[in-house]
């Protein structure tokens, strides 16, 4: 590898075609423009990507990121307290392009939030994902405590797209990490992705968000993944089969929950202390509830299902409620 620093101050690592970015020269820089490309030894070279920490508590108040980028690093821009814009440089023609060059399972040109990338910038007060991001890691806009709205841009999520290899996939999933916006306590608008295909535990927990639009392809929500959020109303996904312990953990605001039709397990404190929840229908489906899954929720006093739910389970939920049974 070779470290080279640019006319603009840029520190740059660059091995082969591609360059890794390293910081800046100036630690008072306000506003960084991260090329998406340069020139050097007679040969164009593609920054791919920004390492950790590069400017981390720095001065920076806007970062504009080209859509060459593969990832950038943990903890990259945590802490730059005055950052409130992030520009990612992002147009239909650079993302067909990009993923025209990714291989057979989608994963080469996604572009990688890392761990705590930009937590604690207490600036932000919106951000816009790009359509080519694949992962925003755990703790990704962590404590971002002005942050109110992230939004996905997208094109059609049923878009087909040829890749080298000659075979035709649908468009890269995504994923979103453990606690990737948890603690923004402003955030009231999240619009995720249709491609989301899994999200981590407590991702949302204590912001302002009161719903949370959960995209139908969804294949994974893992344990607390809602736990000690503010949502007072959820709809499961169609085909999901087990909800997972501590899903929806003391969501003391949550009044109305939506399980899906074929739905078979509710594992331990799936909603546990949802205090605000009064009456729930249960699918004829389920199979098999935890004896915690509705411990503590005070309001509960009404539970629709099937006889024999009510015959193996009624012992499961508080003495004052009444079984509606279909």
């Amino acid at each position: 590898m070779e470290e080279i620093v640019l006319e603009s101050g840029l520190k740059i690592s660059i091995e082969k075609k591609n360059a890794v970015v390293l910081g800046h020269t100036d630690p008072l820089l306000k506003v960084l423009t991260i090329p998406s490309e340069i020139e050097y030894d007679n040969q164009k070279i593609t920054l791919v990507e920004i390492t950790p920490k590069a400017f981390s508590q720095s001065a920076l108040e806007e970062v504009n990121i080209p859509s060459t980028m593969n990832r950038i690093g943990d903890f990259a821009f945590s802490h730059c307290e005055n950052l409130k814009q992030i520009n990612f440089l992002d147009n239909e023609e650079e993302y067909r392009k990009r993923l025209m060059h990714m291989d057979m399972f989608g994963w080469i040109n996604g572009l990688v939030i890392g761990k705590h990338a930009f937590s604690g910038c207490n600036s932000l007060t919106e951000i816009h994902i790009p359509m080519y991001v694949r992962e925003i890691q755990d703790g990704a806009f962590y404590r971002c405590s002005t942050l109110e709205k992230v939004v996905w841009d997208e094109l059609d999520e049923n878009e087909l797209l040829r890749t080298e290899c000659g075979s035709e996939f649908q468009r890269h999933p995504v994923s979103i990490g453990s606690e990737a916006f948890a603690f923004c306590t402003k955030l009231n608008e999240l619009k995720l992705s249709p491609l989301v295909k899994s999200i981590d535990s407590n991702f949302i927990q204590d912001t302002a968000l009161t719903k949370i639009d959960l995209p139908e392809r969804i294949e994974q929500i893992d344990e607390c993944a809602f736990a000690f959020s503010n949502i007072e109303s959820i709809v499961f996904p169609v085909d999901f089969y087990v909800i997972k312990y501590g899903t929806c953990l003391s969501c003391k605001k949550l009044k109305n929950i939506v399980l899906p039709p074929g739905l078979g397990y509710i594992r331990e404190s799936a909603f546990k202390n949802c205090t605000s929840l009064e009456e729930i229908f249960i699918p004829k489906s389920v199979k098999e509830i935890d004896s915690t899954s509705f411990g503590g929720c005070s309001k509960l006093s009404m539970v629709t299902c099937s006889e024999e739910f009510a015959q193996n389970f009624q012992k499961y939920f508080p003495d004052n409620v009444d079984f509606d049974v279909y």
